[in-house]
């Protein structure tokens, strides 16, 4: 039956309309709730502004702390190559030296080796 009672027209009005006020009111809840969380994360932001403004110049200086170190630790590791370099050197020059110093005193053994010798031909000439 196509027949619809006003009654049952306004029945349904009343259940459509007490639909829409529980939608609206739930929708209203949570654009509270959005609203309570973007007065949250406002506060939040704000805070951490303050926070960075309060400690931002700690924050260079660490980073300038940082940087130095680093370049300090660069230098270091240059002086201690070159502090290598020189070992090196010097183990190569005492070599060096050693070698000289044997071969100098070699040569002045068959010097003085060799001036004994004349002294004992002259002696015998003289003596003979």
């Amino acid at each position: 039956m196509l027949f619809v009672t006003t009654r049952e027209l306004n029945e349904d009005l009343a259940q459509r309309l007490e639909d829409a006020n529980s939608t609206l009111l739930e929708r209203a809840q949570d654009r509270g709730a959005m609203v309570a969380e973007i007065e949250d994360l406002r506060e939040e932001l704000k805070e951490l502004r303050v926070f960075k403004a309060k400690h931002g110049r700690e924050m260079q200086n660490i980073d300038r702390l940082r940087a130095d170190a680093e370049k300090q630790k660069q230098i270091t590791e240059t002086v201690l190559e070159e502090f290598v370099k020189m070992e090196n050197e010097r183990d190569e020059l005492r070599s060096e030296f050693e070698k000289s110093l044997l071969k100098l005193r070699q040569s002045n053994y068959q010097r003085n080796r060799a001036i004994v010798a004349e002294l004992d031909e002259a002696e015998e000439e003289l003596l003979g």
